[in-house]
């Protein structure tokens, strides 16, 4: 969940436009939605600026960033370019049913039983965004996140475009020196050519939408780090959230390895870790999962 505790935060970054207004900040929690000036589809170009074309994140004219963050399978981060001749258009939107509390209790037992039946550590949180109450099971207990850090990197990465410390715009350059491991698309653009011309913001949609290490990677040490992500979770209060310390850093260190920009390329990562014996493997990742480090609870926020 993305709690009340990143709303001013989330309030200042998704700033409205002509043609722009929040409709629901959290519903859920850990999605923002906007309603439109047309029924077009969110790929469609809008008067002069262009949402999302080709899956790139275009430079806004206003300099704030508009949110459409999802938590879950996916996560989108939308920069949206206004036009000045926008029109507003009022939408109302139907609200869902409040739960009784009947229902409310059933869906607490039946989350219960689920976490009680299920061979293994799981946490579960589920919030009624209308009244506020919360069921969960072992909601407190940090687990491993991995991917969904990303969105944590973007967030901190909009919060410093709104202070005027990045600019999603910015050209930039991506060589075989900034390739990862593991999931990352974008390397076969890089190796092809030798290099990859792109902006920060191009990198965040591509973090985000594709899961990819590498653009995740940029976006972060181009913010300043791990350190400037805990900062910005720090500043605006966001409990239950661990940062670690970066894709190389961390996926070796489970691996049982130190690490080697070399491990980026072909299978030299996978070479390596077989190398290492598995008691030292397994010692790793024990050690992973007992730590705080790169850990959320499901009542996160």
């Amino acid at each position: 969940m993305l709690r009340r505790g990143a709303a001013a935060a989330l309030s200042q970054t998704a700033s409205t436009c002509p043609g722009w207004r929040p409709v629901c900040r959290f519903f859920p929690r850990n999605y923002m939605t906007f309603s439109r000036p047309s029924d077009r589809p969110l790929k469609t170009p809008i008067s002069e600026g262009e949402c999302l074309k080709n899956g790139n994140l275009p430079a806004m004219r206003t300099g704030k960033q508009a949110l459409l963050l999802v938590v879950g399978a996916s996560l989108v981060v939308a920069q949206t370019a206004c036009s000045r001749g926008a029109a507003k258009v009022d939408r109302t939107y139907a609200q869902p049913p409040l739960l009784s509390s009947d229902a409310s209790a059933a869906l607490g037992q039946q989350i219960t039983a689920l976490g009680q039946g299920f061979d293994g550590d799981i946490g579960i949180a589920v919030e009624d965004v209308q009244t506020g109450a919360v069921a969960e099971f072992d909601g407190r207990t940090f687990f491993p996140q991995q991917s969904v850090s990303k969105f944590w990197v973007a967030l901190a990465a909009l919060d410093a475009a709104d202070r005027g410390r990045i600019k999603l715009d910015t050209p930039v350059v991506l060589t075989p020196s900034d390739l990862t491991l593991f999931h990352q698309p974008i390397a076969n653009e890089i190796r092809t050519a030798g290099r990859y011309r792109t902006t920060l913001g191009a990198l965040m949609s591509r973090a985000l939408q594709q899961s990819d290490n590498t653009c995740n990677d940029f976006i972060l040490r181009a913010i300043g780090g791990p350190g400037s992500v805990r900062a910005f979770i720090d500043a605006n209060n966001i409990a239950g959230v661990r940062f670690g310390p970066g894709e190389r850093l961390m996926q070796s260190r489970i691996a049982g390895l130190t690490w080697h920009q070399e491990y980026s390329l072909g299978d030299a990562f996978f070479r390596a870790r077989a190398q290492v014996p598995l008691a030292r493997r397994r010692a790793a990742f024990d050690a992973y999962v007992v730590e705080r480090r790169a850990k959320l609870t499901p009542l996160a926020g």
